[in-house]
C-alpha cells in the first residue's frame, strides 16, 4: 500500500488495545519495512499510549522507543480526573515515566549517563513531551525528533 501510493513519506501509527504491551511486532515492523518499501520512503512511527507501559518499553525496546517520531498519551483531564477514568493506572506515575522517556530520547539511560541512542538522521533527539499547569488542568505537549519532520 505504502509503494502504490505513489508518496514518499509515510506515517505509521500503533494504536488499538495497548500497543506497548505488543512490542516484539512492533519492532518487526519498524526494521522490515524499510527494506519493503525501499530506502527512498521515509517511514515516520507513531504510537498512541495510556503511557503506563513506557519504562517497560524503554527497558524492553529502547531503540524502537526513542526512535518514535512521536508518541502520543491518552490522558483524561487532571490527575484526580485521569485517575478515575482510568482506574489502574496514575497521572502522577506516567509523568514519570515520560521523563524516562525523556530521557531516553535524549540519549541518556534512566541513571542519567549516555547509553548511545541517536536518532535515525543521526542527531540527538529532543524531549518528546512536557507537561505543564494551566490553572486546574494539567496540558500535554510534544515534539517530534529532530531531523525526522
Amino acid at each position: 500500500m505504502i509503494k502504490d501510493s505513489g508518496k514518499n513519506t509515510a506515517v505509521i501509527v500503533y494504536y488499538g488495545g495497548e500497543p506497548m504491551l505488543r512490542l516484539e511486532p512492533m519492532a518487526r515492523l519498524y526494521r522490515a519495512l524499510p527494506g519493503i518499501v525501499g530506502e527512498s520512503t521515509c517511514l515516520k512511527h507513531m504510537v498512541i499510549t495510556s503511557g503506563h507501559y513506557l519504562e517497560n518499553a524503554i527497558r524492553s525496546c529502547p531503540d524502537l522507543v526513542s526512535r518514535m517520531w512521536l508518541t502520543a498519551l491518552s490522558i483524561d483531564g487532571n490527575e484526580e480526573q485521569h485517575d478515575a477514568m482510568r482506574r489502574g493506572t496514575s497521572l502522577k506515575k506516567i509523568r514519570r515515566q515520560v521523563e524516562a522517556l525523556n530521557q531516553v530520547r535524549q540519549g541518556r539511560c534512566s541513571s542519567g549517563r549516555p547509553c548511545g541512542l541517536r536518532c535515525r538522521s543521526g542527531t540527538a533527539s529532543t524531549p518528546i513531551c512536557n507537561f505543564r499547569k494551566r490553572g486546574e488542568r494539567s496540558t500535554f505537549s510534544g515534539t517530534a525528533m529532530k531531523g525526522m519532520g
